[in-house]
């Protein structure tokens, strides 16, 4: 089950993920949010970006300094410890694949670079779900004014409790506009 949202005074997107096992055995896979990071009017215009990556966070940080109408730092990441990442859509998806078969996904690896330089936050992890249990998985996208901004996101939504009550919030909110 996928939920998305959009916190009412946050720059982000949260996505949570809540994967059940209803099987009789215990399950192992693989899960790969993957984003196109543009920061411009389009991937072919936005040039070389900024990228960076937080060792404690495992969050990926984008921007883009030619970028005149918005400025900020991109952001991504998940409440899973990233055993991989890309920030190449060629390491991505490896050479002459598409999104029905990602190389990453299948390898648990990125792939070697292919020329297809676009920019995207692409991680991996794993996960185990006991049979009859559930895993419960957030994952944020969004775009502050500033590193710090965007560092207090990335913090308060990686916790997939918070990503909960917000939504949950959210929720609300909608609810009290009928």
């Amino acid at each position: 089950e996928l939920s998305v949202h959009v916190p009412l005074e946050e720059p982000a997107g949260v996505y949570i993920l809540k994967i059940r096992n209803t099987g009789i055995a215990p399950r192992r896979l693989r899960v790969a949010p993957y984003f196109q990071i543009a920061l411009a009017h389009s991937p072919e215009q936005a040039g070389a970006l900024l990228i960076s990556r937080d060792a404690k966070t495992g969050a990926l940080y984008f921007e883009n300094p030619r970028n005149r109408f918005r400025t900020g730092s991109c952001f991504a990441a998940m409440s899973e410890p990233a055993e991989q990442f890309a920030t190449r859509r060629d390491r991505f998806f490896g050479a002459g694949r598409g999104f029905a078969c990602p190389l990453m996904v299948e390898s648990g690896a990125p792939a070697p670079e292919a020329g297809d330089e676009f920019p995207v936050a692409a991680l991996l992890t794993t996960v185990e779900i006991p049979a009859g249990g559930e895993k419960v998985i957030s994952i944020v996208l969004g775009e502050a004014d500033s590193r710090k901004l965007a560092e207090a996101c990335v913090e308060k939504f990686q916790t997939p409790e918070n990503a909960e009550q917000s939504l949950q919030s959210t929720r609300d909110w909608w609810m009290a506009m009928e």
